[in-house]
């Protein structure tokens, strides 16, 4: 029998469909009506199961009463028959000190992980949970691809900053992602890292990053901040400018105009040098406009650059034209180093070439993530991780260790 896993709530089996509903577990569903067939022919009935949500394809029999044998399980390492005695190699005789006493042996170091075996992971997720689960553990098929590359980019995603690290999110293009992309990478860092990470909204057409972040009234702004330096002595003085969302902390920026537009490039930079005393990360959702005072500032303290953009093409281009901005205007690293994130704000039509989109892109930048098209995003509401599509929890995770590599 064949099985295909589209998602968490329809599969089909010999191109039969099964759905899920409510807390029904779809891969449970699959294996009930492999074990009818089973019971019907009256012998464990072979399963090759795909599943397109974990990316692998697994062997299995299955038989009338549910039992699970994954064939190509790794078998167990063959015990080794034991060594034959070997006789003691004669020592030196122990030195003495004065007095006939033995002189003390020099100390060294034990290694004391050698005392416990190594387990191997329990999978979390697809028809290897399920094994795992059905077996009582007796059967560990261990992780699949997916799991081990999502672990992985995990702990990219903690690699140590050995500085302050400020990462500026820009386009020259507004609507196009840029502010939730500066929600999900933040969340996705704070998550996932021991240290401290800031999101701080340097837009000065009154940008919506705390309104994407936090509830309720801002307690006070990058403005305020920049204005009230020589107040701030240690962390409790600062928590009074910020708010949090998750393990991220949250700087607003102001939603007057005439205010935002005020912020020099060295009032920035003295903002800036204030919270790398305290933040270990610092993520700044930029304005559109490269010519504002304020982006002197950010872009030339700025250690890398995500670009936002889309597969419309006036996104595609608007990101292209960001990235040879940069080129010629003296922040060639940024360009190069830069990290291009292609959100999905609707359907992409047929016409649209995306390969070459992320072919051209990928020439002038090192990395192109794409985030796929998410509700929870789109809403324009408060963004937070658990209400995102694991999907795109998964493409935030992609841009999180790519922006971390440049950490080392």
């Amino acid at each position: 029998m064949e099985a295909i896993i589209f998602d968490a709530g329809t599969a089909s089996v010999d191109a039969r469909p099964v759905t899920a509903s409510g807390a029904q577990n779809i891969y449970q569903l699959v294996l009930d009506q492999v074990a009818v067939r089973a019971a019907s022919e009256g012998e464990p009935v072979s399963l090759t199961a795909h599943d397109h949500v974990q990316g692998t394809t697994d062997q299995m029999l299955v038989t009338a009463d549910g039992q699970v044998t994954l064939l190509h399980a790794p078998a167990a390492a063959p015990r080794q028959a034991p060594r034959p005695p070997t006789s003691p190699t004669p020592q030196a005789p122990s030195p003495e000190v004065p007095g006939g006493f033995p002189a003390p042996h020099s100390p060294t170091a034990t290694d004391f992980t050698s005392f416990i075996r190594p387990t191997k992971p329990v999978p979390s997720k697809g028809w290897r949970r399920t094994v795992h689960s059905l077996t009582g553990g007796a059967i560990n098929p261990g992780l699949s691809a997916t799991e081990r590359r999502h672990d992985q980019l995990i702990e990219q995603a903690q690699t140590r900053a050995t500085k302050p690290y400020t990462i500026a999110v820009m386009c020259l293009k507004g609507g196009i992602g840029k502010t939730s992309t500066t929600v999900g990478v933040g969340l996705t860092l704070a998550q996932h890292r021991g240290d401290r990470v800031i999101a701080i909204d340097a837009n000065p057409d009154a940008g919506d990053l705390y309104e994407r972040t936090c509830p309720g009234e801002a307690p006070a702004t990058l403005t305020d901040l920049a204005d009230r330096l020589d107040d701030i002595t240690g962390m409790t003085d600062l928590s009074r400018y910020t708010s949090i969302a998750g393990r991220l902390t949250v700087l607003a920026g102001d939603q007057e105009p005439t205010i935002s537009e005020s912020l020099s490039a060295e009032d920035f930079t003295s903002a800036l040098r204030t919270l790398q005393h305290y933040f270990n990360v610092i993520l700044v959702d930029c304005g559109t406009g490269v010519t504002h005072p304020s982006m002197v500032g950010i872009l030339s303290n700025a250690d890398q650059v995500v670009i936002a953009g889309g597969y419309a093409v006036s996104g595609a281009k608007r990101a292209e034209r960001t990235l040879r901005w940069l080129a010629t205007n003296g922040y060639e690293r940024l360009a190069r180093n830069a990290v291009v994130v292609l959100t999905a704000t609707a359907e992409v039509s047929r016409q649209v070439n995306t390969d070459a989109i992320e072919q051209l892109l990928g020439s002038l930048a090192a990395t192109v993530v794409t985030v796929p098209r998410d509700q929870a995003v789109a809403d324009g509401a408060a963004v937070t991780l658990d209400r995102l599509d694991e999907a795109t929890r998964q493409a935030y995770l992609q841009i999180s260790a790519a922006v971390a590599e440049d950490f080392r």
